[in-house]
Formats: C-alpha cells, structure tokens, sequence
C-alpha cells in the first residue's frame, strides 16, 4: 500500500541561505530513488525557514529501503548541518473515507 512521508524541517538561521540549494541537491537522491513516485517540498507562509517534504512512496518497503540507506551510504552531513532541531517523520497512507 501507497505510503504518503512528510517530513518536517527547521532550518537554522545561519543556513538560510544556502538551504534551499542544499534541500535541492539531497532530494535528487530521493526522487531517483526505487519506489519514490513524487516529492514536494512546500516552505513556511510565515517562517520561511520551516520547511516540509512530502513523499509518497510505492509501498512500505521501499520507503522503509530509502530510510535504511539514508542512514548509510545516503547520509548527507550537509544536508544534516542545516538544522536548527531534529527533522520530525510522519507516515501516512491513503484511507477511503
């Protein structure tokens, strides 16, 4: 079943500006990634340094795949560097309600 991930960021201050390039670069990854069928990145109305990512995913275990290798070998100290707090991870997945 389709698994939808939002992702929530708080960039700090100090990386502002160089957020927007570096969230760019390191979502190349996750959108070429086996499984991924979509990602939006939306920004804060009213903080421009809250960021949110939205992923939908073929099915839990590719998600779950992706997740494993941005532990390892996908990890981005750069991408990881921008943070003001610790990004927040919310699954979801469709309902026919």
């Amino acid at each position: 079943m389709t698994v939808i991930a939002y992702v929530d960021l708080v960039v700090g201050a100090e990386a502002a500006e160089a957020a927007p390039t570096v969230l760019a670069d390191f979502l190349e990854g996750t959108r070429s990634f086996e499984g991924c069928e979509s990602v939006q990145v939306l920004v804060g109305a009213e903080d421009g340094n809250r960021y949110r990512v939205v992923a939908t995913w073929r099915d839990e275990a590719s998600e779950q795949v992706y997740r494993e290798w941005r532990r390892g070998p996908g990890r981005s100290e750069e991408f990881v560097a921008l943070f003001a707090e610790p990004p927040v991870l919310s699954r979801f997945q469709p309902t026919d309600i």
